[in-house]
């Protein structure tokens, strides 16, 4: 009887031990699943970062090329002008003034591509930022999905065990 007594004593202890372990696993399952949400909302976060900052990019770009055209059209214009110069003093300071207002237009514009032309490279330089940074998540995300199926197993296998009894 009093052997009956000590195993009782020991399988109730035991009970308690697992249920206490059981309870710290639940709640270092909960933080696991708590932190994998958060990890897969800043993934979300930094992929609709990364697109719209590639729409952005092709936008820049596109403002590029207009700008090309537009310096090319200049160029022409400014050709043609100076082949249908009216040699008459009048003509000549209009076509003088046109010529200054496109110089300064072509002047804005390849500022203005200059600094488009800067703006993709920081750009790029950010998109190559934030795809570093959105590999580290995925790595630290794999690893917490790792941590959380490895308790998740031990947990399985605990209750295994605990049912066996």
């Amino acid at each position: 009887r009093d052997q009956l007594f000590r195993q009782n004593s020991e399988l109730k202890s035991r009970a308690q031990n697992y249920e206490e372990t059981h309870k710290m696993e639940r709640v270092q399952q909960k933080v696991l699943e708590d932190e994998l949400e958060r990890m897969k909302k800043i993934l979300a976060e930094k992929d609709a970062s990364m697109q719209e900052m590639k729409g952005r990019m092709k936008v820049v770009q596109d403002d590029n090329n207009m700008l090309g055209n537009i310096r090319y059209v200049l160029g022409n214009q400014i050709n043609d002008m100076k082949e249908k110069r009216v040699p008459t003093e009048e003509k000549m300071k209009e076509l003088n003034k046109e010529i200054i207002d496109m110089k300064d237009k072509l002047d804005r514009a390849t500022k203005e591509k200059k600094n488009k032309e800067r703006n993709i490279e920081e750009m790029k330089l950010k998109l190559k930022a934030h795809e570093r940074e959105i590999s580290s998540v995925r790595g630290k995300l794999r690893e917490r999905e790792r941590e959380f199926f490895s308790v998740e197993r031990e947990f399985s296998s605990l209750v295994q065990m605990g049912n066996e009894k």
